[in-house]
């Protein structure tokens, strides 16, 4: 589960933990409820992709295709590839993999 948590926001709690010793007593109790609600939703988030992962994993070892997308960001699509046991696809670890192209397994959805 702890591989699939967002680094980033990750990172932001660490920076308001840390501010949290540097501030005064009034701010304090904003800022531990912005820690403790971050933790929440950074575990929660972790969670479901993990979750997903394994629904994924266990689709595809019954022979179902997925819809898996690899790639995009800010300013490129993502592609979209037919991921399934019948188009040579083979699931090693929490990856699916097809000649040199790996796709994690929670970027995917049932076709």
């Amino acid at each position: 589960m702890f591989e699939y948590i967002n680094g980033g926001v990750l990172f932001f709690i660490i920076i308001l933990i840390v501010t949290y010793f540097f501030e005064n007593k009034e701010k304090k109790s904003w800022t531990k409820t912005f820690i403790v609600v971050g933790l929440l939703l950074l575990l929660y988030e972790g969670y479901t992709q993990s979750s997903a992962a394994e629904d994924n994993a266990r689709l595809f070892k019954k022979g179902k295709a997925l819809k898996c997308r690899s790639g995009g960001g800010l300013y490129d699509k993502a592609d979209r590839y037919r991921v399934s046991l019948q188009d040579g696809w083979v699931l090693k670890g929490d990856s699916f993999i097809k000649e040199s192209l790996m796709i994690r397994t929670n970027k995917c959805e049932r076709l």
